[in-house]
């Protein structure tokens, strides 16, 4: 065998690297990969019967996706994520507007999130951990009790991506 003289990358070097891009400890010495921004991911189409459901992922501020009630937008994300969080940005002319977070899961609408207020201010809302944690390929947010206005200027998902 021919070797450089120059030492070889060694196991421990290897785990220091894995290590430090990781960080949720699990049991048997197995790591979680950091949440992502789910609104990064390439390759998302957006539809739904509300006004203009391609705001809701657009990052634009400017302009809104306006809901009547029961109306939705669905993105369907280019690979499955498992969503653990949502926030949303408002204006000042919502009132008290609901919706809720759902998942396709088997064939069904299944509810991650219920009850999300409407913000009356231009400003992103808190982080809001869902309900229940699914994973899922195809995401809606519905809205679910309208009150003079039902107007979201953007959605972001935070969760993990899968293969």
């Amino acid at each position: 065998m021919h070797h450089s003289g120059s030492p070889g990358i060694t196991a421990k070097a290897v785990w220091e690297v894995l290590r430090s891009t990781i960080s949720t400890p699990l049991s048997m010495g197995l790591y979680l990969l950091p949440e992502l921004m789910v609104d990064d991911l390439l390759g998302s189409v957006v539809s739904g019967d509300s006004t203009n459901p391609d705001r809701l992922f657009d990052n634009d501020l400017l302009n809104p996706n306006a809901f009547a009630l029961n109306q939705y937008t669905d993105i369907h994300l280019a690979r499955p994520c498992r969503i653990s969080e949502l926030r949303h940005h408002g204006q000042t002319s919502n009132a008290n507007s609901r919706y809720r977070l759902q998942a396709w899961v088997n064939g069904a609408w299944v509810d991650v999130l219920v009850d999300i207020v409407d913000r009356n201010d231009i400003s992103w809302s808190d982080w809001l951990p869902v309900d229940t944690v699914r994973t899922s390929q195809i995401w809606r947010i519905e809205c679910t009790t309208f009150d003079t206005n039902a107007n979201l200027r953007e959605v972001e998902l935070k969760g993990i991506p899968f293969a």
